[in-house]
């Protein structure tokens, strides 16, 4: 019963039918999360960055050397 009434108020939502009521933290969550635009690099910022990379040392910007970064800041973000 209360899918289907889920999905009535979604199908009015989307038909544009205005509706009283802000809605549950969560649906509200999941109405963001449909209409959320990817989020687009600046085509200056990345360009700079790489124009930076160049002039770093090869053995910091390598492969391995991402690698090993990420794993150390996703390790430290574990433990919070």
């Amino acid at each position: 019963m209360k899918q289907a009434i889920a999905i009535g108020l979604s199908k009015a939502r989307r038909a544009g039918v205005p509706l009283g009521g802000k809605g549950s933290r969560s649906a509200r969550k999941v109405d963001a999360r449909r209409i959320h635009v990817p989020h687009v690099k600046s085509r200056k910022r990345s360009a700079a960055a790489r124009r930076r990379l160049k002039h770093e040392p090869h053995n910091t910007v390598s492969r391995v050397a991402l690698s090993r970064q990420g794993r150390r800041v996703a390790r430290a973000r574990r433990r919070g």
